[in-house]
């Protein structure tokens, strides 16, 4: 990881949304590293549960570490700024497929939404990875 860091470029290394992004496994093995490292710096209750993704701050740096099922079964982690990761949907009948009503048996208002989502990120080349060549 410290060997990522040196490789960020320039231009984002002072951006407040650098993150880690590695699978929860590896997150659970960083976190038992730094345990049996006895690191002075570690504080179990830094650790962020949200769900599916854990998080926390990466020692002595502006970066976050996050461990999200997205990455699962695998050993990739990447490194960049979190802001330009974009989530989107492949078609413009993806929304016309968009149904809501309200439900008088339950008095609330309900949806149904069948979509295809995709992620990239805007700007690959301020993003380091432990798999490149």
């Amino acid at each position: 990881m410290d060997d990522m860091i040196a490789n960020l470029s320039s231009d984002v290394a002072d951006r407040d949304d650098l993150t880690f992004f590695m699978s929860v496994s590896n997150f659970r093995k960083y976190v038992t590293a730094i345990r049996n490292a006895n690191s002075f710096y570690f504080d179990p209750t830094s650790i962020t549960n949200r769900g599916n993704t854990l998080e926390m701050m990466y020692p002595f740096q502006n970066i976050k570490v996050v461990g999200t099922v997205g990455l699962q079964g695998s050993n990739r982690v990447v490194l960049g700024p979190a802001k330009q990761i974009v989530v989107g949907t492949d078609l413009l009948s993806d929304f016309s497929e968009f149904q809501l009503w309200y439900d008088i048996n339950t008095d609330t208002l309900r949806h149904r939404i069948s979509t295809k989502l995709g992620v990239n990120i805007a700007f690959p080349e301020f993003w380091v990875s432990n798999d490149q060549a």
